[in-house]
């Protein structure tokens, strides 16, 4: 369960979000986020984000610099990260995903992440365990503050380890 705030600036944003998890395996149990974004030049913005999350065996540090394209109602974004765990050292990774308006109240999200201990089922060193991840969504704008959604993620990580999920979320808006 997360909550958060978007705030706009003339030529910038920023956006906060905090939540928690339940206590299962390989789930944070807190997480916190912050980005900053910023204008580079008409609809292409630079953003610098932080993501905190605390999970049971190790505290996790990330730090993702990116460019977003807005056209429309639609958006494209790429980041390259690094993420520390904490008593296990750093791990890099990048992401590109898009949000695709098909209607006025239909949108498509797709995405890919690739790099080093994205899933960090084993406690190997962050070069043993590269992985990717796709994953893709329908978003349907119920009414103006309630959007719902439903995905699939498809993921693997060296050396033996696969996972597929389907999730659903409702977002409100107040």
């Amino acid at each position: 369960a997360n909550f958060g705030a978007y705030m706009n600036f003339p030529n910038s944003y920023a956006h906060i979000e905090g939540g928690w998890g339940w206590d299962i395996t390989y789930m944070y149990k807190l997480q916190s986020i912050i980005e900053y974004g910023h204008r580079l030049h008409k609809n292409l913005f630079w953003q610098v984000g932080y993501n905190y999350r605390d999970y049971s065996e190790n505290d996790t540090h990330m730090v993702y610099p990116g460019l977003i394209y807005y056209f429309g109602d639609n958006y494209i974004s790429v980041d390259y990260g690094l993420s520390l765990t904490e008593s296990r050292g750093t791990a890099q990774f990048g992401t590109v995903k898009g949000n695709f308006a098909l209607t006025k109240r239909l949108a498509l999200s797709l995405g890919a992440a690739v790099g080093e201990r994205l899933y960090d089922i084993f406690e190997l060193p962050s070069r043993d365990q590269s992985g990717y991840i796709v994953f893709g969504g329908l978003n349907f704008n119920v009414c103006p503050w309630a959007i719902a959604r439903v995905g699939y993620s498809y993921g693997t990580e060296k050396p033996d380890f696969i996972k597929r999920s389907i999730n659903t979320s409702l977002s409100l808006k107040f």
